[in-house]
């Protein structure tokens, strides 16, 4: 998408997030573009990393550019796809010591979703894992992530 296009695209979602309490944007972390298109209009920031090391730079990456060029959004973080608590939480911790030693900050965790077969099938079902699997892990873990989420509202 060219520069204008971006421009205009980000005008729009302003406009139509104004009819909303929150407007939630995926942006894959390789579409600088898109970031500085939209980050100006983010004051609340969830960055999705996995254990994986190029998603811990990547993660340690949009930290430092939000900190860098939009120091007043409030940055967390939430591990998915990951084989248990303790794992995330390794993760989450290795990448808050990276950004409290360079960056003299470290984001909030929101959560971590544990690694479920289930999503899988319930991708291929067209359905939610909640709705699908209420009582699974990784439904567990983001209702307890959506309740934190309404509490940064």
């Amino acid at each position: 998408m060219s520069q204008g296009g971006l421009q205009i695209f980000a005008g729009d979602i302003n406009i139509v997030s104004q009819n909303y309490d929150i407007t939630i944007l995926d942006i894959d972390s390789g579409e600088q573009k898109m970031i500085d298109a939209l980050a100006g209009m983010a004051k609340k920031v969830i960055i999705v990393i996995n254990d994986s090391v190029s998603s811990l730079v990547d993660g340690y990456e949009l930290v430092r550019y939000f900190t860098k060029h939009y120091p007043q959004s409030q940055l967390n973080i939430v591990v998915n796809y990951t084989n248990s608590q303790k794992e995330g939480l390794r993760a989450y911790d290795a990448l808050g010591a990276t950004c409290m030693q360079n960056l003299g900050y470290a984001p909030k965790l929101l959560g971590i979703i544990r690694q479920d077969a289930r999503v899988r099938d319930s991708i291929r079902s067209q359905s939610t894992i909640i709705n699908r699997y209420p009582d699974s892990e990784a439904s567990i873990d983001v209702i307890e992530i959506g309740r934190k989420i309404l509490e940064l509202l």
